[in-house]
């Protein structure tokens, strides 16, 4: 029915709705009215809510078509028949009404709340359609006015009555069940609905009434609440279908166990048998359903618990109060070295070296006060023998049963540690380092000096952190070499070599430079490191050496060793260029004794 209002499917499903509405109206007023004019059931009643709920309030035109031709089929005046149809409509739209604005209502009913709001939603809603249709029955004078708080009453009622059964019958079943004809379900199947249905042709219209002493009605509540456990809210709906269509045969036949002699009060007796035992079957239905919904939402939860808790990449263990293991998942094993059988048969203490005990008992005291203890640090013992470290965080937990137990959230933090040691010792290198050491960021910016830098340079980190490298520059060396140099860092991540910086002070001094790349997994530059030393004096001290050894110390001119060296090379060249050299050679006279002498 959820359609566009305009065009054919809308005006057919109107006119079909007009149809049926007429049709029950005729039905009702024939077989179970007390006076011709009011019905202790109107079923029209809830067809006509349904058809809102499910289409929309635009199908009330529908409502009033169809209450209109059924009350002028009754005999009513066109006036009285236009007044009651309009009491007909409005209650339906009231009913819409009432419960599309409750944000807690649900079509589907499955909730024992739904239908305890469609039932006060019926209450209220019914009192609108019985004050008017009263009304009306009142103005044509068809109706002493002694007998007009009856028959709102009785109007009342069935309008309830009729939405009570009607409505959740049609808004379940417009979904059909699944399951219930299967191999496996067929017999039960069956044997419920069969067995309700030949228990109400004995109860309500006498079957074998000459053999069997009559039979109480309440027997028809064993099979409401079979069909509520087993078939839910469609099975429930179905034996309050068929033992109401049952009980009004058996009404109109006039052989109900009410008792045929005082059909008005048989009829009231009837509202409230049909009333009361829908209402229990449908709300069990409902109860059994919220149940089955609450197991399954748990159920789901302790899979997804016991998932994790399986899975889970942190060591997990269930230890009772006084230490023994008795669950735990396959990290901790695996972290520990036992198998599960194993570690039941151990305690906590197994696990603990003794240099721990006070602070495992300062951890209890907390568990005892706080339901909690941890984080923590120490180690455990594998079964090896062997220790290593963990961090723990743990909770007190009290079961259903009112047991207590521990549970422990263990981690290896080995690695970590070893990771932590390491860089304790590259922190120790760093600051006791003699080489001076600066750390860039991928922008060549300073972010971290050693103490050796400060000592070689001057410098301190208030003076270079933030800053380039090349404040130690200044244009003292040459800018190619520099170019050079940075080329080659881009180029391959490294360089090393000699260059001259300058101090704090402008003093010019010679480093031996060793610049590094550390790059990030995308190849991306994450940090530069570069390591020097100062070879000034070093380096004056080799000049000094080649002097004296190539330099005659009296006149500053080469002597015979640079003299020979230098003519290798260029014998050498010469050859290389396959041409010839000339030597001249001078001798001064007496030149050896004014240089030995003098």
């Amino acid at each position: 029915m959820n359609r566009l209002t305009n065009g054919c499917p809308y005006l057919f499903e109107s006119l079909g709705l007009a149809l049926a509405y007429a049709l029950l109206a005729k039905l009702a007023v024939a077989f179970y009215s007390v006076n011709g004019f009011v019905s202790i059931i109107w079923p029209c009643s809830g067809l006509a809510l349904t058809a809102l709920l499910i289409g929309g309030s635009r199908y009330w035109p529908g409502i009033f078509m169809g209450a209109l031709a059924g009350n002028l089929m009754t005999g009513n005046s066109l006036g009285i028949s236009a007044l009651i149809a309009s009491g007909n409509a409005l209650e339906a739209l009231a009913g819409f009404w009432l419960l599309c604005n409750n944000r807690h209502f649900d079509l589907a009913l499955k909730h024992p709340q739904d239908y305890v709001w469609l039932g006060v939603s019926a209450m209220l809603s019914a009192l609108v359609g019985a004050l008017i249709g009263i009304a009306g029955l009142a103005l044509s004078g068809l109706q002493a006015p002694q007998a007009l708080f009856a028959d709102l009453l009785n109007w009342w009622q069935g309008d309830v009555l009729g939405i009570m059964l009607i409505t959740p019958f049609i808004l379940v079943w417009r979904h059909p069940p699944h399951g219930w004809f299967s191999w496996g379900r067929l017999p039960e199947t069956i044997a419920c609905f069969g067995l309700a249905w030949f228990f109400g042709q004995i109860i309500f219209l006498g079957w074998f009434s000459q053999l069997l002493i009559p039979m109480m009605g309440f027997w028809m509540i064993l099979f409401f609440v079979w069909s509520a456990v087993r078939f839910g809210h469609h099975g429930a709906l179905l034996v309050m279908f068929i033992s109401t269509t049952q009980n009004l045969l058996g009404l109109v036949r006039q052989a109900v166990f009410w008792g045929a002699t005082d059909f008005p009060t048989g009829m009231v007796n009837f509202w409230l048998y049909s009333l009361v035992l829908s209402g229990v079957g449908v709300l069990l239905a409902s109860i059994l359903y919220e149940s089955n919904q609450a197991k399954q939402t748990l159920s789901l939860s302790e899979e997804k618990l016991r998932k994790m808790f399986e899975m889970s990449p942190v060591g997990m263990a269930r230890n009772s109060l006084d230490g023994h293991y008795l669950e735990a998942n396959d990290t901790f094993l695996a972290m520990v070295g036992y198998t599960l059988a194993e570690l039941n048969q151990l305690t906590y203490w197994h696990l603990t070296p003794q240099e721990y005990e006070a602070q495992e008992a300062f951890q209890l005291d907390l568990l005892r006060t706080h339901r909690r203890y941890g984080p923590y640090e120490k180690e455990y013992i594998h079964k090896d023998g062997h220790r290593f470290a963990v961090r723990l965080n743990g909770v007190l937990i009290t079961g259903s049963d009112g047991e207590q137990f521990i549970w422990s959230m263990v981690e290896d933090i080995t690695e970590r540690k070893q990771n932590e040691e390491a860089m304790r010792l590259a922190t120790l290198v760093y600051q006791n380092s003699s080489e001076a050491m600066m750390v860039t960021d991928a922008h060549d910016t300073i972010i971290a000096i050693n103490p050796a830098f400060t000592y070689l340079t001057g410098y301190t980190q208030a003076d270079i952190i933030g800053q380039t490298p090349h404040i130690r520059s200044r244009g003292h060396q040459d800018k190619a070499c520099y170019q050079q140099m940075w080329r080659q860092v881009h180029a391959t991540g490294a360089w090393q070599g000699e260059l001259w910086n300058l101090r704090k002070s402008g003093e010019a001094r010679a480093e031996w430079l060793n610049i590094n790349t550390i790059f990030n997994q995308d190849g991306s530059v994450h940090r530069r490191v570069a390591l020097f030393h100062d070879i000034t004096e070093k380096k004056a001290a080799d000049d000094l050496i080649w002097q004296q050894a190539n330099f005659d110390s009296l006149t500053g001119l080469p002597n015979r060793h640079l003299f020979h060296k230098r003519l290798t090379e260029e014998v050498e060249k010469m050859h290389g260029r396959q041409r010839q050299l000339a030597l001249l050679s001078l001798d001064l006279d007496r030149f050896k004794e004014v240089n030995d002498s003098l």
